[in-house]
């Protein structure tokens, strides 16, 4: 999937180096829960940019879901976003365990703009 998205030796890196949580290996959903998932995630998305849009923080607005496999969702954005800014992470934390019976497991979001991607674990890690 990383090799598919054309990301950098250095970004890949980054990301491993960030992860809090490990990937999950469970068989992959079907075809019409991967489509609700799309779904909700991208309608919460929008309602967080919403509410967010005229605060001195700017999320970036949500574009489209592009890829949704097991507990990693990637959601195209339309500017960059902070590493500390975790609302789409959140969001597709609440989506995943919706979806799942209300497991609640760390997911993975990857936020791409452009040619860079930002991936971000939630519920973030603590030391």
């Amino acid at each position: 999937m990383i090799v598919k998205l054309g990301l950098s030796v250095a970004t890949l890196l980054i990301h491993m180096s960030s992860c809090s949580c490990p990937l999950d290996f469970a068989p992959p959903d079907s075809a019409s829960v991967v489509a609700a998932e799309s779904k909700d995630l991208l309608s919460r998305a929008k309602i967080i940019y919403g509410y967010y849009k005229g605060a001195e923080n700017k999320t970036p607005r949500p574009l489209r879901v592009l890829e949704i496999s097991r507990n990693s969702a990637f959601l195209s954005i339309a500017g960059p976003v902070t590493g500390l800014d975790l609302r789409y992470a959140a969001a597709w934390y609440d989506v995943y365990a919706a979806h799942h019976g209300g497991k609640k497991i760390c997911v993975h979001m990857n936020l791409i703009w452009s040619s860079v991607t930002f991936s971000q674990d939630y519920p973030p890690a603590t030391f």
